[in-house]
């Protein structure tokens, strides 16, 4: 949605799982945009001649996911120019399994997370593709 709204733009975005970034070529193919582009990388360790060249960054639930959100930031402030903003969108949730039992929308949360942000479409929910 984003290099369709900004044409004038360049976006990158990145994805430790090859199967994920042949998924997401399709769509561009599809909307034939120019300035979207998938890579193939860990996010804690992108490539160095990356460095100072995002203006922006964005994040969309990815964070809890990763096992050293920490390390991905780090190199997020790498590979930002001085002046970037990066944005993090998160789920609303508490640390402890047991504090979330009060909330109707954690069994979602936690099944959602199990199996859409922890799998590789091809080969789990689509292995004819």
């Amino acid at each position: 949605m984003l290099a369709q709204s900004f044409p004038n733009s360049h976006f990158v975005g990145l994805d430790i799982d090859q199967c994920n970034v042949d998924w997401a070529y399709k769509d561009v193919a599809t909307l034939g945009l120019k300035n979207l582009e998938y890579v193939c990388a860990d996010a804690s360790a992108m490539p160095n001649d990356w460095t100072s060249t995002f203006d922006y960054v964005f994040f969309f639930n990815l964070l809890h996911d990763t096992p050293r959100p920490d390390l991905i930031i780090d190199d997020v402030k790498r590979v930002m120019k001085k002046d970037g903003i990066m944005s993090v969108i998160e789920l609303y949730a508490e640390s402890k399994h047991a504090d979330n039992l009060g909330d109707p929308n954690a069994s979602f949360n936690y099944t959602d997370s199990l199996f859409y942000c922890l799998r590789c479409p091809t080969t789990i929910l689509a292995p004819w593709l």
